[in-house]
C-alpha cells in the first residue's frame, strides 16, 4: 500500500477510505492480511462494507525517484 486516505461523507455521517497501491499483487497481498481481515472489527462497523477497485487513468503528478 503505498497510501491510504480517510474520508467522510457529511451528509450522511459515514466514513471510508481510499487505499493507493502500486500494484495488483501489492493490492491482493493486502487483501490477504491479517490487517486487511481486521479492518471490520477495529472500526465497529455497523454496516456491510463496500469495496470497489477502479483503475488510475490520469496521474497529475508523477513521484520522482531519490538518488541518495
Amino acid at each position: 500500500m503505498l497510501q491510504k486516505l480517510y474520508i467522510k461523507d457529511e451528509s450522511t455521517g459515514h466514513f471510508g477510505g481510499v487505499y493507493i497501491f502500486d500494484s495488483k499483487e501489492s493490492l491482493e497481498a493486502f487483501r490477504n492480511s491479517d490487517l486487511s481481515k481486521s479492518i471490520g472489527d477495529a472500526y465497529k462497523f455497523l454496516e456491510l462494507e463496500t469495496r470497489r477497485v477502479f483503475k488510475v487513468t490520469n496521474v497529475l503528478f508523477e513521484e520522482k525517484k531519490r538518488v541518495i
